[in-house]
C-alpha cells in the first residue's frame, strides 16, 4: 500500500510545465490520496499568459501570492495581485496573464482534483469589463 503524504512543503515539490506556465503539485490523489480536491502552486513568467481554456468537470479557485496580473473569465477581466482570489466556475473560459516584470505566483485549488484531460481550448470573446 502506498504511503499517503499528508504534508508537503512547496520547496520539496518538483516544478513541472503546466497550462499556465509551471506548477508544483502539493496535494493530489497521487501524493495524498485526496478524492475531491487538489492544490498546486502555479507560476507564470513575466509578461506571459496561459492559453484561454475551460474545464468541463473542474471548478477552480486561484489565490494570488506574488506579482500582478489579470484573470479573464469569459467577458470579465479582473486585476489581481497579492491577496486576490478568483473563482473559476465550470465551463467558463478563462486565462491568466502576468502583466508584471516578476514571476506571478498563485495557489490553485481544484475540485474535483485537476486532470489534464479536462482542459478544453477556445478563443476568448472581447473583454467588456475590468474589475
Amino acid at each position: 500500500m502506498k504511503t499517503q503524504r499528508l504534508h508537503i512543503r512547496e520547496a520539496d515539490g518538483q516544478e513541472v510545465k503546466d497550462i499556465c506556465g509551471f506548477a508544483i503539485d502539493l496535494i493530489n490523489p497521487e501524493f495524498a490520496g485526496s478524492k475531491k480536491i487538489s492544490l498546486a502552486t502555479i507560476f507564470v513568467d513575466p509578461h506571459k499568459s496561459s492559453k484561454p481554456h475551460c474545464h468541463e468537470v473542474t471548478e477552480e479557485i486561484y489565490y494570488f501570492i506574488r506579482g500582478h496580473g489579470k484573470v479573464i473569465v469569459e467577458d470579465q477581466a479582473f486585476n489581481v495581485g497579492p491577496g486576490s482570489a478568483v473563482y473559476i466556475p465550470l465551463r467558463k473560459l478563462h486565462q491568466v496573464i502576468n502583466t508584471s516584470s516578476t514571476r506571478l505566483k498563485f495557489i490553485s485549488a481544484d475540485a474535483p482534483p485537476f486532470d489534464p484531460k479536462d482542459i478544453f481550448y477556445r478563443k476568448l470573446r472581447r473583454i467588456v469589463k475590468t474589475k
